[in-house]
C-alpha cells in the first residue's frame, strides 16, 4: 500500500496499525479532490486484494483552508459512498481542526499537565 500511495503525485501519507492518513496541500480544489480520490481508490483496492473492506462511515475528511478564500466543495468517495466531512480529527494524539486553530490540542495538553501536577502533589505529600 505504501508503494501505491507513494506513486500518487503530491500526496502525503502515514500508515500506523489500522490507521491510514492521507493528505495533500498542492493545487486547486479540483486537484486536491482528484489526488485524495486517487488515494481513497488505491486504499480500497489494496484492502479488497487482501480480503478487507474500507468503511466510509469509519473514515473522515478534514479540509483545512483559508476562510477568506471562496472554495468549491470537495467530496471523496469510498465504494460510491461519500466520506463524511468532519470539523475535527484526532490522529496519533494530535487534534486537528478545520479552522486551522490549535485550541483542542492546547486543551488536551493542559488537561494532561494538570493531571501530572495533581499526581506529583499527591506523591510529594505521602
Amino acid at each position: 500500500l505504501a508503494k501505491a500511495l507513494s506513486r500518487i503525485p503530491h500526496l502525503g501519507h502515514t500508515l500506523y496499525a489500522d490507521d491510514i492518513t492521507v493528505w495533500t496541500t498542492y493545487g486547486s480544489d479540483g486537484d486536491i479532490e482528484s489526488t485524495l480520490q486517487e488515494a481513497a481508490t488505491a486504499i480500497a483496492t489494496h484492502a479488497a486484494n487482501i480480503g478487507l473492506q474500507c468503511s466510509p462511515t469509519k473514515s473522515a475528511l478534514l479540509i483545512i483552508r483559508p476562510w477568506r478564500v471562496p472554495t468549491s466543495p470537495i467530496t471523496i468517495y469510498l465504494h460510491d459512498t461519500p466520506i463524511p466531512q468532519t470539523p475535527t480529527l484526532h490522529i496519533l494524539g494530535l487534534h486537528l481542526q478545520d479552522t486551522g486553530k490549535i485550541n483542542l490540542t492546547l486543551k488536551a495538553l493542559k488537561e494532561s499537565a494538570y493531571s501530572v501536577i495533581h499526581l506529583l502533589r499527591r506523591v510529594s505529600h505521602s
